[in-house]
């Protein structure tokens, strides 16, 4: 009896002490596994979304295996060529499913719910711009969410109309206007072209996250969910809205400027009613600009040229408008334009189905753009200079598309 007593005693505690082990080895299990999933989860994974997005994110070497193909010296060995069986196995993975067999990442974000992420794809990367170099949205601090009591009441929408303008004296009125007899200009020099007649009520433009603003602007804040302020309009992103309002009715292009304050949740709701007031107020407008201010850091955001800092633009598109084929023709144009202008402004275009919105407003037209001016580190006086530059390119690809009308709609001459 005693004898068995002893084993039996012996067989529990060697069961009490494999139970243990196992339950210790479970919570080591679920440890590890809790923290992979935490790192990949905070990883931005890098699925192809669609095949909107399937040029952009194939690599250099697949156009230069290409031409391999009709230059022998471009040719590679099978195993390193884009398309060998891994490699094509691997991208048509990615663009049916969305993983990636050799990120694991994208597995975390494909069974993980809520870990797909805002669904962004880059159509057009800008110089510096990598595969997941999305915009970045950073919601404002718990407590600057809600309008406070010193939050400044929207003036509403505002612009002048230029062809208003034409009465006012110029900034040299004092200066003896040029007479009639002075000399004619060297043959061979092209003389300036004549001005343009000021067109009203061509833009619009408005801020769904009106109180973004840029942390060297706010004495204290050195968070990015701080870089928000509600007293001070002149901080505001609503400043530069309003410079880019200023900057195209320089230039003729008349532009109306919305400071209307949303709150954080449900923004784009809210700003959807005022831009369809406007629309039914101005049937003429053509351009309607969302400007709002990234939370990605200097690094990405700021460009120098010629000794000048700008505020890089970002130009997106809402995926889940129906149409938003269009909206993409005018984002990549925009692109392109400022590009010529300064190269390196733009970050490129970028598509979004998901997240915030993913629609943005654009299904009410197709000349609806989101526009990303900046981050959290760049100044208003970066982002001035940015959307002047973008004010002559919105400028001059109205006037073309303004001379192409006239052009199409001249009256055949009837023969002599």
């Amino acid at each position: 009896m005693k004898e068995a007593a002893t084993t039996l005693a012996e067989t529990l505690g060697a069961l009490a002490r494999a139970f243990c082990t196992v339950v210790a080895w479970c919570v080591v299990g679920a440890f590890v596994a809790i923290t992979a999933v935490s790192i990949l989860w905070k990883l931005e994974p890098m699925p192809v979304r669609s095949l909107d997005g399937a040029a952009a994110s194939l690599p250099g070497r697949f156009y230069a295996d290409m031409l391999g193909f009709e230059i022998a010296q471009l040719q590679r060995d099978s195993e390193g060529s884009s398309f060998s069986t891994r490699s094509v196995t691997s991208f048509l993975t990615r663009l049916t499913t969305g993983v990636d067999p050799l990120d694991p990442r994208t597995f975390a974000a494909q069974m993980l719910p809520g870990a797909q992420g805002d669904r962004s794809v880059i159509l057009i990367h800008g110089i510096g711009t990598g595969p997941t170099d999305y915009p970045v949205e950073v919601p404002p601090a718990p407590h600057l969410q809600e309008p406070s009591e010193s939050t400044p009441q929207p003036e509403g929408t505002t612009g002048e109309d230029p062809a208003a303008s034409e009465d006012v004296p110029p900034e040299n009125a004092d200066e003896p206007p040029s007479s009639a007899g002075d000399p004619a200009e060297p043959p061979g020099e092209e003389a300036e072209p004549a001005p343009r007649e000021p067109v009203p009520n061509v833009v619009f433009v408005y801020h769904s996250h009106p109180t973004e603003s840029f942390l060297p602007e706010l004495e204290g804040a050195d968070q990015i969910d701080e870089a928000y302020e509600q007293e001070d309009r002149s901080k505001m992103i609503t400043a530069v809205g309003e410079r880019l309002a200023a900057s195209l009715t320089e230039l003729g292009v008349g532009a109306l400027h919305s400071d209307e304050y949303y709150p954080w949740r449900g923004a784009y709701n809210e700003s959807r009613k005022t831009v369809k007031a406007v629309m039914q107020q101005h049937e003429e407008l053509q351009f309607f600009f969302d400007l709002h201010r990234d939370s990605a850091r200097k690094e990405k955001t700021a460009l120098v040229h010629e000794g000048r800092t700008y505020a890089k633009l970002f130009f997106v598109v809402g995926q889940k408008n129906p149409n938003y084929k269009e909206n993409q023709k005018l984002a990549e144009e925009l692109h392109y334009r400022v590009e010529e202008k300064i190269k390196g402004l733009s970050r490129g275009v970028v598509g979004k189905k998901e997240g915030s919105n993913g629609e943005f407003n654009q299904s009410l037209s197709p000349g609806s753009i989101l526009i990303e001016v900046g981050g959290v580190d760049n100044t208003l006086e970066e982002a001035f200079r940015t959307v002047d530059v973008l004010a002559e390119v919105i400028a001059e690809l109205y006037w073309e598309r303004a001379d192409a009308v006239e052009t199409d709609a001249e009256p055949t001459p009837p023969p002599a």
